[in-house]
């Protein structure tokens, strides 16, 4: 079976790259050939993001362009699929282009991609926000990351599949704790996110005046808070793993709005497969993984629970460990990438057999 996936963003973006990239092997494995169109190379994508105007203007013609020397190979593959979109602004109707090519369009999305996010800047006035209602309509399948997500899905697709975003286990294991070193506290993410990380700003000085805990920062941009010490770390793929591995404890908050009610808690699921201990805001699928008796992860609502929670971790070693322990067996068990190239193995098989034809 020959499929092609279109996704929406290059292959630094982690759904990209982990949700969808990160199949090919496991396919191929079960006869299934997965080719993967991203807009553009990682760097040139950089490039363009990385200056004024014209560059992001460049960046934009050059994606269209890509985009129209891709879509052909929808026409010769078994069944294709749509992460998040092809085009991230305006209608959809590449994707309605690749329907007319291919019938066998499968959707996948693991955000709240019909909402306006929090973070959104002047530039997402040209989002068409119906566009995922839109792409489910012209779709034979959807797959999405969460059951919350699966209930708007369902409004326009008959067929939907909830599958969770997945990492490899083996590669995203735990790596030795440094004792004596300062409590490391983690946060992995898009500089899109910084916002979350700034609503504990207060929290993050507090815990350092008290316990001269790292606050460590992985991702595409440089956090700055005032009065609070951050060691950044620059992402990137080679050293992403390694990065991880260094938090004692990772945290994920979120604010409690329609939007994040759709993540599908990646960053979170990242830092238990690494180990560490956790602590998340109690919004969207954020509670199962940590469980209702948080024998998981901890979870905090308010900035008096997060500085309770994280005081609670920082000066408690042992329970760090058990519950970074319990939540790498949980994690391992439901979140392990096999585990989703056996989801949409079904969902492509189900798609082109011969009783959907």
């Amino acid at each position: 079976m020959r499929v092609v996936a279109y996704v929406r963003e290059p292959l630094s973006n982690a759904g990209s790259r982990c949700r969808i990239a990160a199949l090919a092997p496991g396919l191929a494995a079960r006869g299934i050939g997965l080719r993967v169109f991203p807009p553009m190379s990682v760097r040139l994508a950089s490039w363009c993001r990385a200056g004024g105007r014209g560059r992001r203007l460049l960046y934009h013609l050059l994606l269209l362009l890509n985009r129209l020397r891709q879509i052909p190979s929808a026409a010769r593959a078994d069944a294709v699929i749509v992460f998040r979109g092809i085009v991230p602004l305006g209608p959809p109707w590449m994707e309605r282009l690749v329907r007319l090519l291919n019938r066998n369009l499968v959707y996948d999305f693991d955000d709240a991609l019909w909402l306006r996010p929090p973070f959104a800047t002047a530039g997402y006035r040209f989002v068409d926000l119906r566009a995922p209602e839109r792409i489910l309509r012209h779709s034979r399948a959807a797959a999405v990351g969460s059951p919350w997500l699966e209930e708007y899905a369902r409004r326009w697709c008959a067929d939907v599949r909830v599958i969770p975003s997945c990492i490899d286990m083996e590669r995203f294991c735990p790596g030795p704790r440094t004792s004596g070193a300062p409590v490391v506290i983690g946060w992995t993410g898009s500089q899109s996110g910084f916002l979350y990380l700034h609503a504990l700003d207060d929290i993050w000085r507090e815990l350092q005046a008290r316990h001269g805990v790292a606050l460590r920062v992985v991702s595409d941009g440089v956090y700055e808070a005032e009065g609070v010490q951050v060691d950044n770390v620059r992402w990137s793929a080679e050293g992403e793993v390694e990065a991880l591995r260094s938090f004692d404890i990772g945290v994920m908050p979120l604010l409690d709005t329609p939007f994040e009610r759709g993540k599908a808690g990646f960053k979170l699921i990242q830092c238990m497969a690494v180990g560490a201990a956790s602590v998340a805001s109690p919004v969207g699928v954020n509670r199962e993984l940590c469980g209702e008796d948080e024998s998981r992860g901890l979870l905090a609502a308010t900035p008096a629970e997060w500085l309770a929670k994280l005081e609670a971790l920082v000066t408690d070693a042992g329970r760090r460990q058990r519950l970074g322990e319990a939540a790498r067996a949980w994690v391992c068990a439901r979140y392990d990438i096999s585990c989703a190239v056996d989801a949409w193995a079904c969902l492509l098989h189900d798609l082109t057999g011969p009783a959907r034809r």
